[in-house]
């Protein structure tokens, strides 16, 4: 062996500057590696620290040699073999001085097997004794000749005492020991004690003992087994992807706020945005995040703005055509999803990602991350954000449960109360969804994983659920129709909702002039507020004159108040601060459009509203609207004048919508954590621990083990079978019955 000592520093606490309690593990105590660190300890006594070193029973002679009385020793003992046969391996070694190096090599391995078993000794058989002497440890100093000192750490670092948890498997107990982190042993003898134990191992929290098949060496095996595991560290500074629509629009906003709360928990941000849209790079309410920004080979900036801006235009058609459009739209962001994949300097700028936060909108990310995984050898966990309603179809596809006979499907504006009809159209929907994704947008994804030599299995729309760690769900339970969730689904409704900043001085002006009759909001967003005023002036109109009659003042959100006939109570502006002016006491009713963001901070602020629904989930925001009893809503295509006046005036008039808002927004803030800081926690969370053990196995089994349909099948069967055995027995009693009757009958009649 070299007598040379390399020294590994492992810090166990915030290091102090004087007094410091070192422990030096230099091969046992014998020879020239003890001596290079017992050269380091007298250096660190003389400046002040207190040094143990930890040797062999075999050369417990160190510790009354007068030279080394400068330190104090822990001596442990060798549970296998006596110390004799421990001077023995290190002296035989030495004897191999005159064999070619290939020998030496080869006699190693079984030198170095029983330094490791000599470790296990130290960490499982002496652990009250030993590591009870060492448990003030603040720093080891390790030889790497026996790397055992990594283990000691480790297990130092757990509670000083309590290194496993060896019991029956009552529930109390197990949750307690979950709950101080705490391996166990468990040793069930009844009832749910045989379940714990099978949680324990499935989840590696430890070990299982079968109490038929006792004996000491198994009880030996597991707790040994147990007590040395390692345990998972935090994460700190984690490199995050958030892919989020190209960069435009609320779906980037509800993103944009999830990735400010974990930059301030101290994580590398990285939005994945196109250059139709790179303005966002340069806006300084983001310079909290850096923005990789992707091309598009075959199409021009203003073809891709073109995109998003005719799908809005399709406002007033109806829904079942809006959906034959979508097909086309979600063709074209898989072809740029191809440009992103194959650009290997856009490969190179996230080759640090270590996880994705996906709109499931575009599921460009889920290759993108295998690809960056094969390409630098790495595990990157990915993350799906719902940014709807939740879409029953899509849910379920994402590993959750999901029954048409309650929970409404995206667009078509149930509630969870539905008719026979409405049962039948919903389901249709729902499979009329599964289609849609299967066979036209994860379709896509399958062909572009196969051409760049990825497995297209994954990106099937029956496995894909496989691919996420979590899920977000945009939505909140104190206005969604309540649903089961499997755990790693995570409700995050409100995002972008917070509380209300001070206007500007020309809006705070216009606020208060308003008196106590207030001021009702009135916005349809960018692309549809065009789609209203630009290709049907006659229903912005309708609105306007709806506004003359009401004695509120209005603020509308429009940039083409030119064009307008507007009534003096009504202020047009082009954009407005829309959380802002929610929370803002003066806010008497939302007007608008029904998109996710808004509801969430209407509900957060306790504002009424009134949904004017023209795509999409904004249906499902108009029910849950009225079934929460939260305001009202307007039907596209029967608008008129009067229907705008008389929804406003109700909702502005009746003070139940008011108080009902009012008891919603006290439910939704009565949370631990903001919806960003939830995401933010549950991100950290499967990046320490992985999202494994929150998925459900129930996406895994056919639709016939899921809906047990062959266990119910062998039901019916037996049950048939008993009924024809009844029946045989029961024909046969009959018939030996009426046999006796007649026999006796016709023995009178003799």
């Amino acid at each position: 062996m070299h007598n040379y000592l390399y020294v590994f520093v492992f810090l166990m606490s915030v290091a102090v500057v004087f007094g410091a309690n070192i422990l030096m593990s230099n091969m046992y105590g014998e020879g020239s590696h003890f001596l290079a660190g017992a050269s380091i300890a007298k250096a660190l006594v003389r400046r002040g620290h207190n040094v143990t070193s930890l040797i062999s029973r075999a050369y417990d002679q160190r510790a009354s040699d007068p030279q080394f009385s400068f330190m104090t020793f822990a001596i442990f003992e060798h549970r296998n073999k006596s110390t004799e046969e421990v001077r023995y391996a290190f002296k035989r070694f030495n004897t191999l001085a005159f064999f070619d190096p290939t020998r030496q090599i080869v006699e190693l391995s079984p030198f170095l097997v029983n330094m490791s078993k000599d470790c296990r000794d130290v960490v499982t058989v002496h652990v009250v004794t030993m590591l009870t002497r060492l448990k003030d440890t603040d720093i080891i100093v390790m030889d790497i000749s026996w790397p055992c000192a990594a283990v000691i750490r480790r297990v130092l670092e757990r509670h000083p005492k309590t290194k496993v948890f060896l019991y029956h498997g009552g529930n109390n107990g197990f949750q307690e020991a979950c709950y101080h982190g705490v391996p166990l042993v468990v040793f069930p003898l009844q009832g749910d004690q045989y379940d714990i134990g099978a949680r324990v191992e499935k989840r590696g929290l430890g070990r299982q003992l079968d109490k038929i098949q006792l004996t000491a060496d198994n009880i030996y095996e597991a707790l040994n087994d147990v007590i040395i595991a390692t345990i998972q560290t935090g994460v700190f500074g984690a490199n995050i992807v958030m892919s989020n629509m190209y960069g435009e629009g609320s779906h980037f906003l509800a993103g944009a706020s999830i990735a400010e709360a974990l930059v301030r928990r101290g994580h590398n941000v990285t939005s994945l945005i196109s250059r139709a849209y790179d303005q966002r790079a340069s806006d300084p309410q983001f310079s909290y995040m850096k923005f990789v920004i992707f091309e598009h080979r075959n199409k021009s900036m203003e073809e891709v703005r073109y995109t998003f801006e005719r799908f809005n235009t399709l406002a007033f058609v109806d829904p079942t055509r809006q959906i034959v459009e979508l097909s086309p739209f979600l063709v074209n962001m898989s072809k740029d999803c191809r440009d992103i994949v194959t650009d290997e300097s856009m490969l190179m700028r996230l080759k640090d990602t270590d996880t994705i936060v996906m709109d499931i909108t575009w599921p460009c990310a889920a290759v993108i991350r295998r690809v960056l995984e094969r390409k630098f050898h790495k595990d990157i966990k990915l993350v799906s954000l719902n940014p709807f309603t939740p879409q029953g179809m899509s849910i379920f596809m994402y590993g959750t449960s999901f029954n048409p006979s309650y929970q409404p499907e995206m667009g078509l504006g149930f509630t969870d109360t539905m008719t026979f009809s409405q049962r039948f159209l919903n389901t249709l929907q729902s499979v009329g969804f599964y289609i849609l994704m299967k066979y036209k947008s994860l379709k896509n994804y399958m062909q572009l994983a196969r051409d760049v030599g990825l497995d297209e299995s994954r990106f099937d729309a029956w496995t894909f659920y496989k691919e996420f760690d979590l899920n977000l769900l945009s939505s909140d339970f104190s206005t969604e129709f309540s649903f089961p969730l499997n755990p790693n689904f995570i409700p995050v409704g409100g995002l972008t909702a917070r509380p209300a900043k001070q206007l500007s001085e020309d809006l705070e002006k216009f606020m208060q002039s308003s008196g106590d009759d207030g001021v009702i909001l009135f916005s349809l967003g960018t692309y549809f507020s065009e789609a209203v005023t630009r290709t049907k002036p006659e229903i912005a109109e309708m609105f306007a004159t709806a506004f003359g009659r009401l004695p509120q003042k209005v603020i509308w959100q429009t940039k083409d108040a030119a064009n307008l006939t507007l009534p003096c109570n009504v202020l047009t502006v082009p954009w407005v601060p829309q959380n802002d002016l929610l929370g803002h006491p003066k806010t008497r009713v939302f007007l608008y459009h029904g998109g996710n963001n808004g509801f969430q901070e209407a509900c957060y602020h306790g504002v009424p509203l009134v949904v004017f629904p023209l795509q999409g989930d904004q249906y499902d925001i108009g029910a849950r609207v009225e079934k929460r009893g939260i305001g009202r809503q307007l039907d596209k295509m029967h608008l008129t004048a009067e229907n705008i006046y008389e929804a406003l005036n109700d909702v502005i008039r009746d003070p139940r919508y008011a108080r009902t808002a009012k008891q919603v927004s006290a439910i939704m803030n009565d949370q631990p954590l903001s919806p960003r800081d939830r995401a933010a926690h549950w991100i950290e969370h499967v990046i320490k621990y992985g999202g494994d053990y929150l998925r459900s196995k129930g996406p895994e089994l056919s639709l016939v083990q899921y809906y047990m349909i062959d266990v119910l099948a062998l039901y019916l069967t037996l049950f048939l079978i008993m009924l024809i055995f009844l029946f045989l027995v029961l024909r046969c009693g009959l018939s030996l019955l009426l046999r006796i009757v007649c026999g006796k009958t016709k023995q009178k009649k003799e």
